[in-house]
């Protein structure tokens, strides 16, 4: 019987070379992933703000309160303490960093109280309110001085920059009815023909920052008492003006507009006088600023609607509905019909990924899911003014960090 011819032995060396260099790269990129997804990373300042980008976003809130009473029954003598705070909306802290502090004396000042509002995506306004009432800066949420009210107050003050901070634009002190807009050094000068007597403020910037939008402030009364107010739309390349007459037609307030779109949205309520404004009828309009067609979404004969919000989409509007108290909702910004209620409070702003609106709701600032009202609470109000438990929490806005 033949012999069977001996196999050669397979030398496996290479395959298992090739398999530990997967194992490890496998290893690599899971621990990677871990690790941003605990600590995510803060990314640059020339990417987007949609989706994932929310690791990138800060919610930056005022917190206050009365460290002494001082000697008078009233407020003016009273020590203060402010803070302003930056909380992740990443997640990766539960409570808020502080941004910037300040103490009011009040035995040795009476200018007011400190504060901070939104200017843009990128930029804060500080106002420490001393002794001198031009101590104001631009800042970004590290805290870092982009420019000071000190070269020029007017610029700051009352400056509307595009997110990319080309251009900014900003009310003439010389004259109400003019908006200046500074692009890259070169100043151009833009006319709003409103009345005699009426401001012309920046409202908001196009996405292409191509059209500024200008709200004209009030100065005069209807015969009911109410405050008119305008709203114009400036073409910065061809210079043309345009007003978008729904504005001031149908007595619209507390405005936003999608930037991409160039839609608002706006709500009408009843003023009898200046010291009793905002009852019902009420109604929640949107309008098309290019063509100024008006749409009516939600009217009530016993609500009130207020403070409308676009998400960053463009595709939804949160807005507060007032019955007594206060319920936050969401509707479809092209098909009626779609209203829902998503929990109790009022709406204060959209999360950059559209996912989660900021609501002021039982005394705290809260992050509320817009699909199932889960909420996460930011922080906490406590007592009231001059108790020695108060607390007091005031939100600023959403600010990206550069």
């Amino acid at each position: 019987m033949p012999k069977k011819k001996r196999q050669p032995k397979k030398d496996f060396t290479a395959v298992g070379v090739v398999a530990a260099s997967l194992m490890v790269v496998v290893t690599v990129f899971l621990g990677w992933k871990a690790a941003n997804m605990i600590n995510p990373p803060m990314g640059d300042i020339n990417d987007t703000t949609t989706g994932s980008d929310i690791r990138r976003a800060f919610l930056v809130y005022r917190s206050h309160e009365v460290v002494d009473r001082g000697s008078e029954a009233g407020p003016n003598d009273d020590t203060v303490v402010y803070d302003f705070f930056r909380y992740p909306l990443d997640g990766s802290a539960s409570v808020g960093e502080s941004l910037a502090k300040e103490v009011r004396d009040g035995n040795t000042s009476s200018a007011g109280a400190p504060w901070m509002s939104k200017v843009s995506d990128r930029v804060l306004l500080f106002v420490r309110r001393a002794d001198d009432y031009h101590d104001v800066i631009w800042t970004d949420v590290s805290g870092n001085e982009l420019k000071s009210a000190a070269d020029s107050p007017g610029f700051v003050w009352g400056g509307l920059p595009t997110n990319d901070g080309s251009k900014v634009a900003y009310p003439d002190s010389e004259s109400p009815d003019r908006i200046i807009v500074e692009d890259n050094g070169s100043r151009a000068h833009y006319t709003v023909p409103v009345s005699e007597g009426v401001r012309s403020v920046p409202l908001a910037w196009s996405s292409e920052a191509t059209t500024l939008f200008v709200r004209t402030e009030p100065v005069v009364e209807d015969e009911g008492g109410e405050l008119i107010e305008g709203l114009w739309r400036i073409d910065v390349s061809s210079r043309s003006t345009e007003e978008v007459k729904a504005v001031s037609e149908l007595g619209l307030k507390q405005l936003d507009i999608d930037s991409a779109s160039g839609r608002l949205v706006g709500v009408t309520y009843r003023c009898e006088s200046l010291d009793f404004c905002g009852t019902a009828p009420s109604a929640l309009y949107m309008v098309d600023t290019l063509s100024g067609e008006s749409i009516e979404i939600m009217s009530s004969e016993s609500y009130v609607y207020g403070q409308p919000k676009f998400s960053p989409d463009g595709t939804r509007i949160a807005f507060t509905i007032i019955n007594g108290a206060s319920d936050v909702w969401v509707a479809d910004a092209d098909i009626s019909g779609h209203e829902r209620r998503v929990v109790s409070g009022s709406v204060l702003d959209w999360t950059p990924d559209g996912n989660t609106l900021v609501v002021d709701r039982d005394n705290e600032l809260q992050l509320v899911s817009v699909s199932d009202g889960t909420a996460r609470s930011v922080t906490r109000r406590s007592g009231k003014y001059p108790d020695p438990d108060f607390h007091g929490v005031d939100y600023v806005g959403i600010i990206l960090k550069r």
